[in-house]
Protein backbone atom coordinates (compact mmCIF):
# COMPACT_ATOMS: atom_id res chain seq x y z
CA UNK A 1 0.00 0.00 0.00
CA UNK A 2 1.21 3.58 -1.22
CA UNK A 3 0.65 6.07 1.50
CA UNK A 4 -1.30 8.68 0.40
CA UNK A 5 -0.02 12.84 0.66
CA UNK A 6 -3.89 13.87 0.77
CA UNK A 7 -6.85 13.03 1.70
CA UNK A 8 -9.71 14.82 -0.20
CA UNK A 9 -13.48 15.40 -0.82
CA UNK A 10 -14.92 13.39 1.84
CA UNK A 11 -17.09 14.58 4.61
CA UNK A 12 -15.88 17.33 7.20
CA UNK A 13 -17.08 15.33 10.24
CA UNK A 14 -15.03 12.01 9.01
CA UNK A 15 -12.36 14.29 8.78
CA UNK A 16 -12.85 15.80 11.62
CA UNK A 17 -12.16 12.11 13.35
CA UNK A 18 -9.37 11.21 11.40
CA UNK A 19 -7.84 14.63 12.38
CA UNK A 20 -4.98 12.45 14.42
CA UNK A 21 -3.80 11.50 11.21
CA UNK A 22 -3.71 14.78 9.59
CA UNK A 23 -0.99 17.79 9.46
CA UNK A 24 -2.90 21.15 9.50
CA UNK A 25 -2.05 23.27 6.53
CA UNK A 26 -3.42 26.85 6.17
CA UNK A 27 -4.19 27.19 1.77
CA UNK A 28 -3.00 30.45 0.51
CA UNK A 29 -6.42 32.59 0.39
CA UNK A 30 -7.98 30.87 3.79
CA UNK A 31 -9.53 34.00 4.78
CA UNK A 32 -11.87 33.82 1.58
CA UNK A 33 -13.44 30.74 2.78
CA UNK A 34 -16.48 31.37 4.56
CA UNK A 35 -16.05 31.03 8.53
CA UNK A 36 -18.88 28.79 9.11
CA UNK A 37 -17.80 25.91 7.02
CA UNK A 38 -14.46 26.16 9.04
CA UNK A 39 -14.82 23.26 11.50
CA UNK A 40 -11.40 21.83 12.70
CA UNK A 41 -8.14 23.12 12.03
CA UNK A 42 -6.75 19.64 10.87
CA UNK A 43 -8.65 19.87 7.21
CA UNK A 44 -9.92 23.01 4.96
CA UNK A 45 -13.40 23.07 3.78
CA UNK A 46 -13.42 22.14 0.00
CA UNK A 47 -17.25 22.33 -0.93
CA UNK A 48 -20.71 22.88 0.61
CA UNK A 49 -23.06 20.16 0.27
CA UNK A 50 -26.19 21.70 0.74
CA UNK A 51 -29.42 19.25 1.04
CA UNK A 52 -32.50 19.70 -1.17
CA UNK A 53 -35.76 18.36 -2.14
CA UNK A 54 -36.07 17.83 -5.91
CA UNK A 55 -39.89 17.89 -7.50
CA UNK A 56 -41.15 16.35 -10.43
CA UNK A 57 -43.30 19.36 -11.92
CA UNK A 58 -45.13 17.16 -14.53
CA UNK A 59 -46.23 15.08 -11.33
CA UNK A 60 -45.83 17.85 -9.01
CA UNK A 61 -46.85 21.04 -9.10
CA UNK A 62 -44.37 23.36 -7.68
CA UNK A 63 -46.58 26.23 -6.30
CA UNK A 64 -48.74 22.96 -4.00
CA UNK A 65 -45.66 20.64 -2.84
CA UNK A 66 -44.37 21.19 0.46
CA UNK A 67 -41.25 23.67 0.94
CA UNK A 68 -40.81 22.05 4.81
CA UNK A 69 -39.75 18.75 6.47
CA UNK A 70 -43.21 19.79 8.73
CA UNK A 71 -44.96 19.38 5.42
CA UNK A 72 -43.66 16.26 4.35
CA UNK A 73 -44.88 14.20 7.18
CA UNK A 74 -48.33 15.24 5.71
CA UNK A 75 -49.60 11.55 5.10
CA UNK A 76 -50.79 12.35 1.44
CA UNK A 77 -47.45 11.84 0.62
CA UNK A 78 -47.57 8.36 0.68
CA UNK A 79 -45.15 6.51 -1.50
CA UNK A 80 -44.54 9.97 -3.11
CA UNK A 81 -40.98 10.71 -1.81
CA UNK A 82 -37.65 8.99 -2.63
CA UNK A 83 -34.78 8.36 -0.25
CA UNK A 84 -31.75 6.59 0.16
CA UNK A 85 -31.47 4.63 3.47
CA UNK A 86 -29.44 5.94 6.21
CA UNK A 87 -27.93 2.59 7.09
CA UNK A 88 -26.21 2.79 3.20
CA UNK A 89 -25.85 6.52 2.85
CA UNK A 90 -24.16 9.10 4.48
CA UNK A 91 -26.47 11.65 2.49
CA UNK A 92 -29.62 9.93 4.10
CA UNK A 93 -27.69 10.25 7.61
CA UNK A 94 -27.26 13.74 7.49
CA UNK A 95 -30.76 14.50 6.07
CA UNK A 96 -32.03 12.63 8.93
CA UNK A 97 -30.08 13.92 11.93
CA UNK A 98 -31.47 17.56 10.00
CA UNK A 99 -34.61 16.14 11.01
CA UNK A 100 -33.75 15.98 14.14
CA UNK A 101 -31.77 19.07 14.94
CA UNK A 102 -34.80 20.82 13.47
CA UNK A 103 -37.65 19.25 16.08
CA UNK A 104 -36.15 18.53 18.84
CA UNK A 105 -37.28 16.91 21.06
CA UNK A 106 -39.98 15.49 18.50
CA UNK A 107 -37.37 14.77 16.03
CA UNK A 108 -38.07 10.60 15.99
CA UNK A 109 -41.64 11.38 15.82
CA UNK A 110 -41.22 14.05 13.19
CA UNK A 111 -38.98 11.33 11.19
CA UNK A 112 -40.95 8.64 11.46
CA UNK A 113 -44.10 10.68 10.17
CA UNK A 114 -41.82 11.59 7.48
CA UNK A 115 -40.15 8.49 6.63
CA UNK A 116 -43.71 6.52 6.47
CA UNK A 117 -43.80 8.32 2.80
CA UNK A 118 -40.49 7.43 2.08
CA UNK A 119 -39.55 4.99 -0.88
CA UNK A 120 -36.57 3.72 -0.62
CA UNK A 121 -33.98 3.35 -3.23
CA UNK A 122 -31.01 1.24 -3.26
CA UNK A 123 -28.29 4.80 -3.54
CA UNK A 124 -28.27 8.37 -2.65
CA UNK A 125 -27.37 8.82 -6.71
CA UNK A 126 -30.63 7.02 -7.28
CA UNK A 127 -32.90 9.48 -5.95
CA UNK A 128 -32.85 12.01 -8.55
CA UNK A 129 -33.29 9.47 -11.18
CA UNK A 130 -35.95 8.14 -9.62
CA UNK A 131 -38.07 11.50 -8.98
CA UNK A 132 -36.86 12.59 -12.83
CA UNK A 133 -38.28 9.23 -14.08
CA UNK A 134 -41.51 9.70 -12.15
CA UNK A 135 -41.47 6.92 -10.18
CA UNK A 136 -42.20 9.15 -7.20
CA UNK A 137 -43.03 13.14 -7.26
CA UNK A 138 -40.31 14.19 -4.66
CA UNK A 139 -36.86 12.67 -3.40
CA UNK A 140 -34.39 14.04 -0.73
CA UNK A 141 -31.22 14.26 -2.98
CA UNK A 142 -27.91 16.50 -2.79
CA UNK A 143 -28.27 20.38 -4.85
CA UNK A 144 -25.83 19.14 -7.31
CA UNK A 145 -27.44 15.61 -8.23
CA UNK A 146 -30.83 17.51 -8.64
CA UNK A 147 -29.20 20.16 -10.90
CA UNK A 148 -27.49 17.80 -13.22
CA UNK A 149 -30.86 16.64 -13.45
CA UNK A 150 -32.02 20.18 -14.46
CA UNK A 151 -29.67 20.82 -16.92
CA UNK A 152 -30.19 17.75 -18.81
CA UNK A 153 -33.89 18.70 -18.99
CA UNK A 154 -35.86 16.76 -16.58
CA UNK A 155 -38.84 18.08 -15.31
CA UNK A 156 -37.02 18.55 -11.87
CA UNK A 157 -37.59 21.89 -9.42
CA UNK A 158 -35.23 22.11 -6.33
CA UNK A 159 -36.84 23.46 -3.28
CA UNK A 160 -34.74 24.20 0.36
CA UNK A 161 -36.16 23.82 2.89
CA UNK A 162 -37.35 26.58 4.57
CA UNK A 163 -37.98 25.46 8.08
CA UNK A 164 -34.02 24.45 7.93
CA UNK A 165 -32.10 23.55 5.23
CA UNK A 166 -28.32 21.58 5.98
CA UNK A 167 -25.29 22.74 3.99
CA UNK A 168 -22.17 20.71 5.40
CA UNK A 169 -18.87 21.48 4.05
CA UNK A 170 -16.82 18.21 2.83
CA UNK A 171 -12.99 19.04 2.61
CA UNK A 172 -9.60 18.53 1.96
CA UNK A 173 -6.78 17.55 3.91
CA UNK A 174 -2.65 16.84 4.17
CA UNK A 175 -2.01 13.34 5.44
CA UNK A 176 0.45 13.33 8.71
CA UNK A 177 3.73 11.91 7.29
CA UNK A 178 2.86 12.22 3.66
CA UNK A 179 5.92 10.99 1.37
CA UNK A 180 5.36 14.12 -0.60
CA UNK A 181 3.71 16.63 1.82
CA UNK A 182 4.95 19.67 -0.47
CA UNK A 183 3.04 17.93 -3.45
CA UNK A 184 0.16 17.72 -1.18
CA UNK A 185 0.07 21.14 -0.39
CA UNK A 186 0.21 22.35 -3.78
CA UNK A 187 -2.41 20.37 -4.58
CA UNK A 188 -4.84 21.56 -1.83
CA UNK A 189 -3.44 25.11 -3.27
CA UNK A 190 -5.08 24.35 -6.37
CA UNK A 191 -7.89 22.96 -5.04
CA UNK A 192 -8.87 25.97 -2.91
CA UNK A 193 -8.25 28.29 -5.78
CA UNK A 194 -10.58 30.81 -6.95
CA UNK A 195 -10.31 29.46 -10.51
CA UNK A 196 -10.92 25.80 -9.91
CA UNK A 197 -13.93 26.84 -7.07
CA UNK A 198 -15.53 28.63 -9.69
CA UNK A 199 -15.05 25.60 -12.21
CA UNK A 200 -16.34 23.68 -9.70
CA UNK A 201 -19.83 25.70 -9.18
CA UNK A 202 -19.58 26.01 -13.18
CA UNK A 203 -19.02 23.06 -14.45
CA UNK A 204 -20.55 20.58 -11.90
CA UNK A 205 -23.33 22.46 -9.08
CA UNK A 206 -21.34 22.02 -6.29
CA UNK A 207 -21.35 25.20 -3.79
CA UNK A 208 -17.61 27.04 -3.24
CA UNK A 209 -16.71 27.31 0.09
CA UNK A 210 -15.22 30.81 -0.96
CA UNK A 211 -17.39 33.74 -0.29
CA UNK A 212 -15.49 35.37 -3.81
CA UNK A 213 -17.24 32.72 -5.82
CA UNK A 214 -20.70 32.67 -7.06
CA UNK A 215 -23.38 29.82 -6.31
CA UNK A 216 -24.35 27.46 -9.46
CA UNK A 217 -26.02 29.40 -11.97
CA UNK A 218 -29.74 29.36 -11.06
CA UNK A 219 -29.50 28.64 -7.42
CA UNK A 220 -30.48 30.91 -4.28
CA UNK A 221 -27.75 32.62 -2.59
CA UNK A 222 -26.81 30.47 0.79
CA UNK A 223 -27.31 33.87 2.74
CA UNK A 224 -30.97 34.02 1.92
CA UNK A 225 -31.96 30.08 3.11
CA UNK A 226 -32.72 29.39 6.63
CA UNK A 227 -29.53 27.20 7.19
CA UNK A 228 -29.51 24.99 10.09
CA UNK A 229 -26.23 23.60 11.97
CA UNK A 230 -26.76 20.42 11.86
CA UNK A 231 -26.19 18.29 15.39
CA UNK A 232 -23.13 15.92 15.13
CA UNK A 233 -23.91 12.14 15.78
CA UNK A 234 -22.57 11.93 19.05
CA UNK A 235 -25.73 14.62 20.25
CA UNK A 236 -27.79 11.54 19.57
CA UNK A 237 -25.65 8.92 20.62
CA UNK A 238 -23.97 7.66 17.97
CA UNK A 239 -24.10 6.55 15.08
CA UNK A 240 -24.92 2.49 16.22
CA UNK A 241 -27.90 4.28 18.47
CA UNK A 242 -28.95 6.66 15.95
CA UNK A 243 -29.43 3.68 13.19
CA UNK A 244 -30.72 1.44 15.53
CA UNK A 245 -33.55 4.09 16.20
CA UNK A 246 -33.69 4.66 12.66
CA UNK A 247 -34.75 1.16 11.92
CA UNK A 248 -37.59 1.36 14.79
CA UNK A 249 -38.60 4.49 12.87
CA UNK A 250 -38.84 3.05 9.41
CA UNK A 251 -40.79 0.10 11.08
CA UNK A 252 -37.68 -2.48 10.80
Amino acid sequence: MHPADVIWSISGSSLTELADLLEPYTPPEFDKIDPKFIKNPAWTPYTAVVYVLAVNTDMQPLDTAPKTWAELADPKWDDQIASARADGSGSAMQQLTTVLTVFGDEGWEKYKQIASNFVFTDSSGAVPRFVADGETSMGLTLEDNALEYVQGGAPIAIVHMSDGTAATPDGVALVKGAPNPEGGKTFIDWAMSKSTQEKLAMDIGRRSVRTDVAGPAGTPNLADLTLVEVKPLSDFGGADAVLAEWRKAIGE
